[in-house]
């Protein structure tokens, strides 16, 4: 799946609005239908039960019963069934594969730059569920009713984190359509789902079924068996009540066929491996359940950086342990181990990466020392500080002479700066995050580019290590340089963080009115996000002070924690929330408005835009999300008490630009302006800005080369190419646009720019994409 500002980045430059899907409310889930079942007869018996069809073409069906064979399998399968293209951007085939920094695993700067960047955008499987979930939703609530059935893993395998999620996303999303989400168990107690799913079971009425011995080459496909594949497969072998025709052509399995992978079905899973055609994620799935002579451990590690990528991270584990485990000698055994361990500490799986096994002393230098270091990394972040400090101080002395000081070498000397913080060891984390600051500056000078992910960490580091110290305006001033590194392209985990982070340097200072601004602008980040589940690990960690796992549903707590620092940070500088405010759904993104409609209310430090009721739902509606929105809005009143507000209302947060609400009133002003907005509230002083006025600020403002950018080369007069800093991937520019961003290079008055209305598009393009970027006159 593409990360959501890649999509708005390509959409903006087809001239495309922002796509603004219909919100999914999570509350508590409702309960869900289970049907306990081991054949296909005992499913339609259940199903008639419940005056539901037992006709296939009646179905959706995603079976799980052998687990997932790559990442979103729940939602892509139903997906294809509904005439939707999978989610499968990017997918790595036999021949293409993933690029080589990906093959190399941790050995390139460049790739671990990208973790970087892919954490502080959070849970991308979380992410890519909930569109799953979107998508199916809206195929379905056109349609008649379907019954969608959800065959739970069996023998023990276990659900993937990124199914269960989709499945939650989906029992909150179909209850508005006709169709009806139903889980399926050959045994009730193999569900294996989290508690917070209430199932309401019901038992089929099956007849005895006598399992054929060995089971069809089909019986062993862990999915539903798509309709280019059913000869290959011999489907038709199959006695007709073994098998259900859905409605796309594809074939699902009865469950009476199914058996438990084992030793014995292993030369079976060689013959599906083998199968001409067979989809990449499908062949690995057959090389890691057959024998380890048939195994291409080269394709295997391919395709475990490819399900890392889009986040299938469990399945990449697996492959890649599978892949380690087959090596046809030690020096790639070695080579793959070092790009496990990549992958344990980019998942925060450290107490696994600290009990990797030592490596061969036969191995390279660099592979030996980066798997001793990984080991460190591991036991560093584990609570075994002491033990990671040895083994990092071990590595990085044999990586020295072997790489020296390149920007690889500089994410290994950070690692090793956090243990000598963990050993209490302050001063000597600070000299050697000195030296990587200056190792950034003179590669920049030498090679007029930037580490930009190595400087927001290293950044941010040091404002912690002075924060340490009560230095608060070096903190301040490396909190601000590591968080500039965002602006133009912030996520939704970004946004958070920053806030959150310069509210706890305010208050420890206190300076008690910087604090509550912070403590307010993260709380409306938060509850503006369309996906708060995917926050990133790193910030739920902050926020909660604890860490916490990729799945873990924290959503609630956090609300909490934020909430009650809110709050406090209100009452110590004399503010209370105003009287009967309005309800208000809050959203950061760009959402259409009526010319001359709407009301932005703000302050120095914050901003935004009250709009009329648009049926859009919160994101998320539990107690401890609505009572923080009921804060929220009770202190947006309290900016605007003279104002009038309906019952209830949209809130959003102008973020363009630099991905932060304005912070001037003159930013204030022009996005009012930009948004049609003419009635303001700013630091309780009202004023209307007429048509004329709205339209001198637009033409007055300057435009400007985007935040986000890094670097930018002029191929020709009609083409430029253009790198980011952060998240967003570079872009060649052609014609009209390349010619508009090159103008751009210095601040530029808009009018001069856009002189006809071709131009004044291309620039609104542009913009959109985080290409230009506007600036108050």
């Amino acid at each position: 799946m593409a990360v959501f500002e890649d999509m708005m980045q390509a959409n903006a430059l087809q001239g495309k609005d922002p796509a603004i899907r219909r919100r999914i409310t999570r509350a508590s889930l409702a309960p869900l239908a289970g049907i306990e079942a081991a054949s296909l007869a005992g499913i339609r018996s259940a199903l008639a039960t419940a005056d539901l069809s037992g006709d296939p073409s009646h179905w959706l069906a995603a079976d799980l019963s052998l687990g997932s064979w790559a990442c979103h399998h729940l939602g892509n399968t139903l997906r294809v069934q509904l005439g939707q293209t999978a989610a499968t951007e990017g997918v790595a085939t036999e021949a293409q594969g993933p690029g080589r920094e990906q093959r190399d695993g941790m050995s390139s700067a460049a790739l671990i730059g990208e973790l970087v960047d892919a954490e502080s955008r959070g849970n991308t499987g979380i992410i890519a569920a909930l569109d799953h979930a979107q998508v199916i939703a809206a195929a379905l609530a056109a349609g008649p009713p379907r019954s969608v059935l959800v065959i739970a893993p069996r023998f023990d395998i276990g659900w993937r984190q990124d199914d269960i999620a989709c499945l939650r996303f989906l029992a909150f999303a179909l209850w508005a359509t006709p169709a009806r989400l139903i889980l399926v168990a050959a045994d009730r107690h193999e569900a294996g789902l989290p508690d917070d799913f209430d199932i309401r079971w019901s038992t089929a009425q099956d007849a005895p079924q006598t399992q054929t011995e060995p089971p069809p080459l089909a019986a062993l496909m862990p999915s539903v068996i798509s309709a280019g594949l059913s000869a290959r497969l011999g489907v038709g072998e199959i006695a007709r009540e073994y098998i259900a025709r859905l409605t796309d052509g594809s074939t699902l399995i009865d469950p009476a066929l199914r058996a438990r992978p084992s030793a014995r079905l292993r030369h079976l899973f060689d013959r599906l491996g083998a199968i001409q055609g067979l989809d990449p994620a499908l062949k690995a799935f057959a090389q890691l359940n057959g024998s380890g002579y048939h195994a291409d451990p080269v394709f295997l590690v391919r395709q475990a950086w490819h399900s890392f990528t889009i986040g299938g991270h469990e399945i990449a584990l697996d492959l890649m342990a599978h892949a380690v485990a087959c090596a046809p000698d030690t020096a790639t055994r070695g080579r793959f181990l070092y790009e496990l361990q990549g992958m344990r500490i980019a998942l925060q799986k450290f107490d696994e990466a600290r009990m990797a096994p030592a490596p061969d002393p036969s191995l390279p230098s660099e592979t030996r020392a980066g798997i001793i270091l990984t080991r460190g990394w591991g036991a560093a972040l584990s609570g075994h500080p002491q033990e990671g400090r040895e083994h990092l101080a071990t590595a990085l002395a044999m990586l020295r002479g072997d790489i020296g000081d390149d920007s690889h070498f500089l994410y290994f000397k950070n690692i090793y700066a956090l243990s000598l913080v963990r050993t209490g060891a302050w001063d000597a984390a600070l000299g050697l995050e000195k030296e990587i600051e200056a190792s950034l500056d003179a590669s920049e000078v030498e090679t007029g580019r930037r580490d930009w992910p190595m400087t927001y960490v290293n950044s941010l580091n040091q404002a912690r290590l002075y924060k340490y110290h009560k230095d608060f305006d070096r903190s301040f001033a490396y909190y601000q340089r590591g968080f500039a590194t965002t602006l133009g392209a912030r996520s939704e985990s970004d946004a958070v963080y920053a806030n959150f982070c310069l509210a706890k340097l305010h208050a420890q200072h206190g300076q008690d009115h910087a604090a509550f601004l912070c403590w307010f602008r993260t709380a409306l980040h938060w509850v503006a996000a369309d996906i708060p589940e995917a926050l990133a690990m790193r910030v739920a960690a902050g926020i909660l002070a604890r860490r916490t796992g990729p799945y873990e549903p924290v959503a609630d707590r956090i609300s909490e924690v934020i909430g009650e620092e809110l709050s406090a940070a209100a009452r110590r500088i004399g503010l209370a929330p105003g009287a009967d405010p309005p309800e208000m759904v809050f959203c950061r993104q760009p959402t259409p408005n009526e010319a001359g409609t709407g009301l932005l209310i703000g302050a120095a430090g914050w901003a935004a835009i009250l709009m009329p009721d648009t049926g859009m739902g919160p994101a998320v509606s539990t107690p401890p999300h609505d009572r923080l929105r009921r804060l929220l809005s009770g202190l947006i009143r309290r900016a605007a008490p003279q104002a009038t507000l309906p019952a209830r209302c949209l809130a959003m947060l102008p973020c363009e630009g630099t991905g932060e609400m304005p912070l001037s009133r003159d930013d204030a002003w022009l996005s009012a302006a930009r948004y049609g907005v003419r009635k303001l509230i700013y630091d309780a002083h009202e004023m209307t800005l007429t048509p004329d006025e709205q339209a001198d600020l637009l033409s007055r403002r300057h435009v400007r080369h985007g935040f986000g950018v890094s670097t930018w080369a002029q191929k020709s007069d009609k083409v430029v190419h253009v790198t980011f800093k952060r998240n967003l991937r570079a872009l060649t520019l052609r014609g009209l646009e390349a010619g508009i961003f090159a103008q751009a290079a210095s601040p530029v008055p808009h009018a001069q720019l856009a002189t006809d209305r071709c131009r004044v598009e291309a620039i609104d393009r542009l913009e959109r994409a985080g290409l230009l970027a506007s600036m108050a006159p």
